[in-house]
């Protein structure tokens, strides 16, 4: 017959969980020579079971098949029960391939990726289907136990692999020291999948912690698109409210941006712009030489304006101020405004050389938010977002309460990874991306396995 396991983590024969924290499987008398028992993993001897009890010691269970004559032998398996949010609780287990159990359900998290429908397939072919979130626990459970972590990493990201970087931010909804104020959000820009800061032009920005500026010499870089109507002026990243620093902007009408900034004693050092394109991500960077009082933009990595202050001014060095935050998208004193997207800025204090700005203008902005596939879409009516099976969604997570509304075609949903607001949230995405996903299969479809 069975014998005690008491490997307390996993029981290979037999694994159950509810509310408590041990569980006990008791099983009929009988003959092994004569009746065949089923070791499947995850589940007790099958047919045989008598009785399922929580106890929160060990002993008990032992206790519990010594009081039934039925009862010849007994696994125990140690559950944790782990507990998320206020009154909330979960229950976890993980088994030895790699399936949640939550309530009545199985989920699995997939690295792979793969587009949605591979990835449908491929959950069906093992006996599930992409998963349904029935509520907010549930969803609650997947995010925390399935979703892989953020990582604040990234090869074109906020690493300090560059030296002198002093200030980074990826303004992709992994940063909780980004404010937003006035209506921008994170979302995913249609050219290219590239989660990054909206900004309507019509007041919202956001605030990054202020980083001081006077050093000898500096570079600052991001990526942006700008969108038409362009905003003129419409501010990329500045601190241009009294006392005014320095500002990035652009012309809306021209097709410039601008660069320029004061010293301490208000002087306007020097004030330079250069065109760009719109409706496409470009990288920009500009730079500062207090010793050779020379700036430079760049545009794709390359440099594309150049300008010497005038002789005789009182410093070269850039304003300081009491500022605790600078501003993306806006001039905080006035209602001027940024109209597009905006990611990946970066503050140094050193020049960049031509060739630096070059390699960092090839390291294109990626998505740095994982996402994982759901069974929610709206492939048969837009809009009419329903699970695999057909059911209407009770229970929905988006992002700000709604669908992206930049492209109809983004029929399919993800979970993405993230911090504070975003984290466990979903997303509508193409349907032909390629993500990791989320199996899930009932009971009692593995038992039948």
């Amino acid at each position: 017959m069975e014998n005690l396991n008491h490997r307390w983590r996993f029981v290979t024969c037999f694994i159950v969980v509810v509310s408590g924290i041990f569980q006990t499987s008791s099983s009929h008398q009988c003959d092994l020579q004569s009746i065949p028992f089923f070791k499947d993993i995850g589940f007790a001897l099958v047919g045989h079971v008598i009785d399922t009890r929580s106890h929160v010691q060990p002993y008990d269970c032992l206790w519990s098949c010594k009081a039934n004559p039925s009862c010849f032998s007994v696994n125990i398996e140690r559950i944790d029960v782990h507990r998320y949010g206020s009154g909330s609780y979960f229950q976890r287990a993980i088994f030895p391939d790699g399936w949640y159990l939550q309530k009545d359900a199985l989920f699995k998290y997939f690295p792979t990726n793969k587009t949605w429908l591979d990835a449908k397939d491929f959950c069906q072919s093992i006996g599930g289907d992409l998963a349904t979130i029935s509520d907010a626990d549930q969803n609650e459970f997947v995010y925390r136990n399935l979703i892989p972590p953020a990582k604040h990493n990234l090869s074109n990201g906020c690493t300090r692999s560059i030296a002198d970087m002093i200030g980074c931010w990826l303004l992709d909804d992994t940063e909780s020291e980004v404010i937003l104020r006035k209506g921008p959000y994170y979302t995913d820009d249609d050219s290219n999948g590239i989660t990054a800061l909206y900004l309507d032009g019509n007041g919202s920005f956001a605030d990054v912690p202020a980083v001081s500026l006077q050093f000898p010499a500096i570079t600052i870089m991001c990526w942006l698109k700008v969108l038409e109507p362009a905003k003129t002026p419409g501010y990329v990243y500045a601190d241009w409210s009294w006392p005014h620093q320095f500002a990035i902007w652009v012309h809306g009408n021209w097709k410039v941006l601008f660069f320029q900034f004061r010293n301490n004693n208000l002087e306007d050092v020097l004030a330079m712009y250069t065109g760009i394109p719109f409706n496409v991500w470009i990288h920009v960077a500009v730079t500062w030489d207090q010793a050779n009082r020379t700036a430079k933009i760049f545009v794709n990595g390359q440099e594309k304006g150049s300008k010497t202050a005038s002789v005789g001014l009182s410093s070269y060095e850039m304003r300081s101020n009491s500022h605790s935050y600078y501003q993306v998208g806006c001039k905080l004193d006035t209602t001027e405004t940024f109209f597009g997207f905006v990611r990946n800025i970066k503050v140094l204090k050193r020049l960049l050389s031509n060739d630096e700005v070059e390699g960092e203008a090839a390291k294109n902005p990626r998505d740095t938010q994982l996402k994982a596939w759901l069974g929610l879409n709206d492939l048969a009516k837009e809009g009419n977002y329903v699970w695999n099976d057909g059911a209407m969604a009770k229970f929905s997570n988006w992002v700000y309460g709604k669908t992206a509304p930049e492209s109809v075609d983004q029929d399919c949903a993800v979970m993405i990874q993230g911090d504070k607001i975003s984290g466990g949230k979903w997303k509508n995405r193409r349907c032909t991306e390629r993500h990791p996903f989320i199996c899930r299969k009932s009971m009692t479809s593995a038992r039948e396995e």
